[in-house]
């Protein structure tokens, strides 16, 4: 239970970074940017050819319907395409946010913990480019597979809430890989780690699961969780170091 509630601190610390800390603030911003105008783009093109685009698919069931049925018909074709546009819209701010997460969590490492980044060679570079590589694809796999899994069972309304709640694990599990990467960790000592935290994890999952459910915020998520993974495992990694026997 304790480490629960660690996990729900590191979500509210993470949060209080993003708040105060202005260079991490401007970074978590410009996903918002990128996200209000790719929306207000693809809103405003809809609004304009949503007669078109209904026209092209129904055409020859509108023109048999009065004027009423019509514009019923267009209302409802527009918040459908509203509500698909807005999830097209998270996903596309999301990919294009990649980069600016890993500066969130170097800015997080760098201003908020005490790490000291190990350094390495060319050669050992070029080893841990191939070694995370490697650990990616599989992370990969793992998650696609999962995923799959996930999407058959959210129709099911008993299971709907476990599969929201473990999509955000899998987010948290997912963003931790920029600060995996600092230390080349492979698959199975990300699997270990996650396995020795999990309480931890599961507490900051449920912080994180607040803030989903609140309309129009769902866009600070990926670099909140960004900052508050790579916070939990810089002070994890350390406090594992010092208590290592030499």
């Amino acid at each position: 239970m304790n480490s629960i509630v660690q996990g729900f601190q590191y979500f509210i610390r993470a949060f209080k970074i993003i708040n105060s800390d202005k260079e991490i603030k401007k970074l978590s911003f410009l996903p918002v940017f990128i996200f209000i105008i790719t929306l207000t783009v693809g809103l405003v093109l809809g609004l304009f050819y949503i007669d078109d685009i209904l026209n092209s698919f129904f055409s020859q069931y509108i023109e048999s319907l009065n004027s009423y049925a019509r514009i019923l018909i267009y209302f409802v074709g527009f918040f459908v395409y509203s509500f698909a546009y807005y999830v097209l819209s998270l996903v596309f701010s999301s990919l294009l946010s990649l980069s600016i997460c890993g500066v969130i969590a170097e800015k997080t490492l760098k201003n908020h913990t005490n790490t000291i980044l190990p350094e390495k060679n060319f050669k050992e570079s070029l080893f841990s480019f191939f070694s995370m590589l490697k650990a990616t694809f599989i992370k990969m796999l793992l998650l696609i597979a999962i995923g799959c899994v996930l999407f058959i069972c959210s129709f099911i309304p008993v299971l709907a809430p476990f599969c929201v709640f473990t999509s955000i694990l899998l987010l948290c599990f997912d963003s931790m890989d920029f600060a995996f990467e600092k230390w080349n960790y492979g698959f199975k000592q990300r699997l270990l780690f996650i396995s020795q935290n999990k309480g931890e994890l599961v507490g900051f999952a449920l912080g994180v699961s607040i803030l989903v459910v609140i309309p129009f915020v769902q866009f600070i998520v990926l670099p909140l969780v960004v900052c508050g993974t790579t916070l939990l495992f810089a002070e994890k990694q350390t406090s594992a170091s010092k208590s290592a026997p030499y």
